[in-house]
């Protein structure tokens, strides 16, 4: 699985992105912008990743936990 942000929409190719002046941001904001206990826990879940697993060129933002446990 490969997911590539940076993408203004006319590129042909991957090589072609700019991912400077075409950001993709993925948020959790929901609710009101300045009250960040109302977002999401979640930004993205992937499941069954590996080595070959590629993120690139994403801006992960304003996930909210409180009191998290990870085991």
């Amino acid at each position: 699985m490969a997911i590539y942000g940076g993408f203004a929409g006319t590129e042909t190719t991957l090589a072609a992105r700019n991912t400077i002046a075409n950001t993709t941001t993925l948020s959790a904001e929901r609710g009101s912008p300045t009250d960040s206990t109302d977002n999401h826990f979640n930004v993205l879940r992937m499941y069954d990743v590996d080595s070959t697993t590629i993120l690139d060129g994403l801006t992960i933002q304003d996930g909210y936990a409180l009191h998290a446990v990870f085991s």
